[in-house]
């Protein structure tokens, strides 16, 4: 991300609101297109999937940028420090 490549706080920020936009824009895309074909007393069930669905979707890569970021070969902790840590490990106290 070119962003925090630049170490850009405002680049980043703007990013982080054009992918909100098009996250929310897609989940309200597809509320529109799924709930109308349920029945009415089908929906809070069909709405909730799709909550479940979209979270997901989202969290998922971050949490596995999250832990790729903690054990990519090109990363490497501070001196003194453990991995995905910036404390100091036990047997540096």
């Amino acid at each position: 991300m070119p962003a925090t490549e630049t170490s850009s706080l405002a680049g980043f920020f703007a990013a982080t609101f054009v992918a909100g936009i098009g996250f929310g824009a897609g989940m309200q895309g597809g509320m529109r297109t799924v709930l109308p074909l349920v029945a009415e007393h089908e929906r809070p069930r069909v709405l909730s999937v799709l909550y479940l669905i979209c979270y997901v979707a989202m969290g998922l890569p971050a949490v596995a940028a999250g832990s790729w970021s903690c054990t990519a070969a090109a990363w490497r902790p501070p001196p003194g420090t453990t991995p995905c840590s910036w404390w100091p490990s036990h047997s540096q106290r």
